[in-house]
């Protein structure tokens, strides 16, 4: 089967400068070229005017990869139609854009999956519900990463006689760069604090600020703490973003920013425990199944989907994620009982190794075998 794979307009391959979709399709589209009789091509927009690698597959052998202008999402969908009808693929699956998809669809009729990270592109910035409705029923079925986000989109859209459409498909971790680092029963104190590790945008909906006040109350009762935030602020939160600055400064926060990919495990293997604070219901949270990879238990929101990637044997699931003194009686039990993490960092192992890329791509071949059988 010739599979051709679309990445949203804005998302260059490789993830040289990170992002959770683009490291999705890079690893999905790589472990796809190990399953027999694939064939891929992966389309994907240009880094910016100079980029003229098109067409060279680089970074992603047994597969073609193909730059296109991506000036602005109608030069980029221009691109993508004329660029598909020219491959003549036998399936299409369009990351995360409805309406890209439905409208490859219809100009091609070729069998077109489209592969949901998020509910962000069925909402009102970027389309009706009626549109959004248009869209889900013009391809011929949806992936989406996690049962929450399923029940989600059958649910806002009253989609319950076609719920058949809907296909769930985990995503993976790339089990050898997040290798497994052992933990021991450590006793903490100030010469040896509790080391917290966050990774994520730094973003109101990620919960940060939430954390960092839970930190300052642990500081302030004499708890040996210490937190690293990893990740950016986008301009669009340079205010949140300044804020996080501001009250970070009064307690035993480090904010490194930016970290890139292949450095990202060290940090993972450096802390132990990590903190995923999220205050809206994430699709499924990439993070936390990195951090059990590598051996680090996780304190997560219990919302969306981050019940299916994160369970009670893994760590704590919050269950009032706005309030800091949750997110800070959840830290004080890693404080109390180091034993608990000991034994929390060998489940969250053998738990993240059923989540492997090779796993998921083998699920996407099954789901194209079905559509391209019909």
């Amino acid at each position: 089967m010739k599979i051709a794979i679309v990445a949203p307009e804005d998302l260059p391959i490789p993830p040289t400068r990170g992002g959770s979709v683009q490291i999705y399709v890079h690893a999905l589209a790589r472990a796809l070229t190990e399953v027999d009789g694939v064939q891929l091509v992966l389309i994907s927009p240009k880094r910016g005017r100079s980029d003229d690698s098109a067409n060279t597959g680089s970074q992603l052998k047994g597969a073609q990869h193909l730059r296109l202008d991506a000036s602005t999402p109608k030069a980029y969908q221009k691109a993508v139609l004329a660029t598909l009808s020219s491959l003549q693929p036998d399936i299409i699956q369009v990351e995360n854009r409805p309406l890209l998809a439905a409208a490859v669809k219809r100009r091609l009729r070729c069998p077109t999956l489209l592969n949901l990270h998020s509910l962000t592109f069925l909402g009102p910035a970027h389309t009706t519900p009626q549109g959004a409705v248009s869209a889900l029923r013009t391809v011929d079925g949806v992936v989406c990463n996690s049962r929450y986000l399923r029940r989600a989109i059958v649910r806002r859209f009253t989609l319950q006689g076609d719920r058949q459409r809907f296909n769930v498909i985990f995503p993976g971790i790339d089990l050898a760069r997040f290798r497994y680092h052992r933990r021991t029963v450590t006793t903490f104190s100030r010469q040896r604090p509790l080391r917290i590790l966050f990774v994520g945008r730094v973003i109101h909906q990620k919960g940060v600020l939430i954390l960092i006040r839970s930190i300052r109350q642990l500081h302030e009762a004499g708890y040996p703490v210490r937190l690293t935030l990893v990740g950016r602020t986008p301009p669009w939160e340079k205010n949140y973003g300044a804020l996080v600055r501001r009250e970070a400064r009064s307690c035993p926060v480090k904010w490194v920013g930016f970290v890139s990919p292949e450095a990202l495990p060290g940090y993972y293997r450096r802390h132990d425990v990590f903190v995923c604070p999220s205050q809206e219901k994430e699709a499924f949270g990439l993070v936390n199944l990195e951090a059990l990879a590598t051996g680090l238990p996780v304190i997560a929101s219990r919302v969306g989907g981050i019940p299916e990637a994160v369970t009670n044997g893994t760590g704590i699931l919050v269950d009032n994620p706005r309030r800091p003194e949750s997110f800070r009686r959840a830290i004080e039990t890693c404080l109390e009982d180091p034993e608990k993490l000991a034994n929390w960092s060998e489940v969250g192992r053998i738990h993240a190794q059923g989540f492997s890329w090779g796993r998921t791509a083998r699920e996407f071949v099954k789901l194209y075998q079905k559509v391209n059988g019909r």
